[in-house]
């Protein structure tokens, strides 16, 4: 693993369901398992931290994944006359959505596999509050036109081996740019076979870079043997990806080949966009037959090694942890056995506190040989 962007261990503090919760040996693969709302899509979306530590990416991601979940708290622009216009800034927050307590910090520790430690605290104020003290009063300056009202955070991110940096800025900021074509490192359930999105990522990633097309025609070749090219096409005013196959001029629908393979296409697009990095992945197996589940793992995973891609992926399915550890008893793969974590998360008796227990290859292996519950 690329040891400055993969994570060996990751925590967050105040996020969502978790007061805080600690995920420990984490390898290229990664598995996410447990019960219903205990948590393992949110475990994704706090991976989202940005390897710059860039405080306006951070917010931007998370604020992202409440889109996915139809919850859209956006700036609008208002006509202010003489061809002017203002911001009208909504009067819920969305960390209201994020926060487990809205009073506390957003507190995230990671430590990469090179032993690079990174801490993040997020706050959150208000312009009045800032007004207020006569310690930040001075910082007001900079939110002219912004209501005394607006949401601020504060930001602190401790990296690079002790060096602090710091930004305050309005918690709208990052709205005026256009949410929805913001593309993050992380796959929802709920778009995987959409075509806006397999279009978005076709010109945010492939359409501007030889290098990433042609990989993302690598990986696809596992699936779809004689595509030589992908470009858009056009079909009733709509764009779609399409694929010119082995002696063929024309261009075919890439969803005229299934599900299955929109689905492989979709997950091959984002591995090629941020190699070298991390990618999430919420219900990887759904949607694909049990009988194709070892030749979709295959191809995936051999493609996160190819791309050094640090994978966190969440199922339900007892056959997809099977198919995964079928895969890696046999053939190439297995010499890569050390990457392989399955981590499950579970409640505590308190039924408030979620615990995850990191599962390495040994006792995940032994734990489906014996049937044991992982899920």
């Amino acid at each position: 693993m690329k040891g400055d962007l993969h994570y060996s261990d990751f925590s967050v503090q105040n996020f969502k369901l978790f007061r805080e919760i600690s995920v420990k040996n984490l390898g290229q693969i990664n598995l996410i398992v447990g019960d219903n709302n205990v948590g393992k899509t949110s475990l994704l979306e706090a991976l989202l931290v940005e390897e710059s530590s860039n405080p306006t990416v951070l917010l931007k991601r998370l604020h992202k994944t409440l889109c996915f979940r139809n919850i859209h708290i956006h700036v609008r622009r208002e006509p202010a006359g003489e061809g002017k216009y203002s911001w009208l800034v909504p009067s819920t927050s969305y960390l209201d959505f994020l926060l487990h307590d809205t009073t506390a910090p957003l507190k995230i520790n990671a430590t990469s596999a090179a032993k690079n430690r990174k801490e993040i605290s997020l706050t959150t104020t208000t312009i009045a509050k800032l007004a207020a003290d006569p310690k930040t009063v001075g910082l007001t300056r900079q939110f002219q036109g912004f209501a005394p009202d607006t949401v601020i955070v504060k930001y602190l991110c401790m990296a690079n081996r002790g060096v602090l940096t710091g930004s305050n800025m309005p918690l709208f900021a990052d709205d005026l740019t256009v949410l929805h074509n913001y593309q993050i490192p992380f796959i929802p359930a709920s778009s995987m076979y959409d075509p806006t999105a397999l279009m978005s990522g076709y010109q945010s990633a492939l359409a501007g870079s030889r290098t990433i097309r042609q990989q993302f025609i690598h990986n696809l070749k596992s699936i779809l043997p004689g595509v030589q090219e992908v470009l858009p096409r056009k079909i009733h005013e709509a764009e779609h990806l399409a694929v010119v196959l082995e002696g063929s001029d024309d261009s075919y629908p890439l969803a005229q080949f299934g599900d299955g393979t929109v689905k492989c296409a979709r997950i091959f697009m984002d591995i090629a966009r941020y190699q070298n990095g991390r990618l999430m992945i919420d219900e990887i197996d759904a949607g694909i037959h049990h009988t194709r589940l070892d030749n979709f793992w295959k191809v995936i995973v051999q493609a996160a090694f190819d791309n050094e891609v640090q994978l966190f992926a969440v199922t339900h399915n007892a056959e997809c942890l099977k198919s995964l550890k079928r895969v890696f008893e046999n053939g190439e793969l297995k010499s890569r056995q050390n990457e392989v974590r399955c981590i499950a998360l579970t409640h505590l008796a308190d039924q408030k506190t979620v615990k995850a227990y990191t599962y390495p290859w040994e006792e995940f292996q032994a734990a489906i040989d014996q049937d044991n519950e992982l899920r």
